[in-house]
């Protein structure tokens, strides 16, 4: 009889235990989820260092190939799909293409190879001329001092 009610017990506890571990990963992913990214028009802040990157679009050996700046983060970030067309599901991303309106690679040349605080609005891939599947719109950078 009390080789029963031990067995018993060990089941209800393992019951508990299995329903507390159950319940905090479906919260772990509800929190993940919430913690995505969204594409333009909404603005993000991240940080990163910034690195220059040639990429050859052409298979013409003539062709000069193309200079871009990437950042690099130091831990992946989720970017939700929302309604764009050219995603299919919400992606990890640990580097981002920058774009510049105006004269941004010359304003901020001096940031390369440095980390950054960088402000703007993310849209998606759909050129060749696009090297990661999330790229970031610069408004701003500032230089992180640690």
């Amino acid at each position: 009889m009390k080789k029963a009610a031990n067995q018993l017990q060990f089941l209800k506890l393992s019951f508990i235990l299995f329903y507390f571990i159950l319940g905090r990963a479906n919260i772990s992913a509800i929190e993940s989820a919430k913690s995505c990214l969204s594409l333009e028009p909404t603005k993000v802040r991240l940080e990163g260092n910034i690195k220059r990157a040639k990429f050859n679009i052409s298979e013409d050996p003539d062709k000069q190939p193309e200079v871009y700046w990437i950042l690099y983060l130091p831990k992946s970030v989720c970017v939700e799909k929302g309604e764009n067309e050219f995603l299919d599901k919400d992606l990890i991303v640990d580097k981002i293409q920058l774009v510049f309106e105006g004269d941004g690679y010359k304003r901020y040349h001096g940031l390369v190879n440095k980390n950054v605080l960088a402000s703007g609005k993310l849209f998606s891939a759909h050129t060749a001329h696009h090297h990661t599947p999330v790229l970031l719109i610069v408004d701003k950078f500032d230089k992180v001092t640690k």
